[in-house]
């Protein structure tokens, strides 16, 4: 898997030829990747073609966080949402307070006209979000990183430490970095974001998938 758009068009093309369901888009890679800074301004050059999708979360805000990316709640809130069949899913992952914040995405988000663009943790997730809630579509799971595992370090503990997040939080999503990127092999496309060539690789990415929306 590379950023080669005749290979990764070619493989768009393989994973939806004879599907008729609707095109989804979910974008996972390890944290501190670039995910949502890539998505967002994806999202609002090409934002005739698609639409990214907010979370709805139990977790603090943070200052870094986009109003357009999160919507937070208080949990007891999201639970009665929950149990009234507002969500797609629901899933938990650690907080900086040592607990756990949950996540969740609407299910009407499924019934927009432009094609659906979910930020999920992980591609493990990504994959049950795609057993759970997606049958009869045609999901891909892009995955995103940096060049080298130093960037994405040095990328991770910039953003914590601006978010005032803590050490040991800190500590705890680099602990798992490795184990996240062994994940890229279970996604269907690779996306590396270098250093200051955002632009370029957000036109790189439409270029690839361009192709979704003359099949839709």
């Amino acid at each position: 898997m590379t950023l080669s758009k005749d290979k990764n068009v070619e493989i768009i093309n393989e994973i939806v030829s004879g599907q008729n369901g609707k095109k989804v888009l979910l974008v996972t890679g390890p944290s501190g990747a670039g995910k949502s800074t890539i998505c967002s301004k994806f999202v609002k050059k090409y934002s005739k073609e698609f639409r990214l999708i907010k979370c709805h979360t139990t977790r603090n805000r943070r200052p870094s966080d986009n109003d357009s990316d999160y919507e937070f709640w208080k949990e007891n809130d999201f639970n009665l949402a929950l149990q009234q069949g507002l969500f797609l899913n629901a899933d938990e992952y650690p907080n900086s307070l040592g607990t756990y914040s949950k996540y969740a995405f609407k299910k009407d988000s499924l019934n927009i006209p432009e094609i659906p663009i979910y930020l999920i943790t992980n591609v493990n997730d990504a994959k049950k979000f795609i057993k759970n809630n997606l049958k009869g579509y045609t999901s891909i799971i892009i995955f995103v990183t940096t060049p080298t595992k130093e960037q994405l370090e040095h990328q991770l503990i910039t953003r914590i430490h601006s978010d005032n997040l803590g050490e040991s939080f800190l500590q705890a999503r680099l602990a798992i970095i490795e184990e996240e990127m062994k994940q890229l092999h279970d996604s269907n496309l690779l996306i590396i974001n270098r250093p200051n060539e955002l632009s370029k690789t957000i036109k790189q990415l439409h270029d690839i998938i361009s192709p979704l929306d003359t099949k839709m």
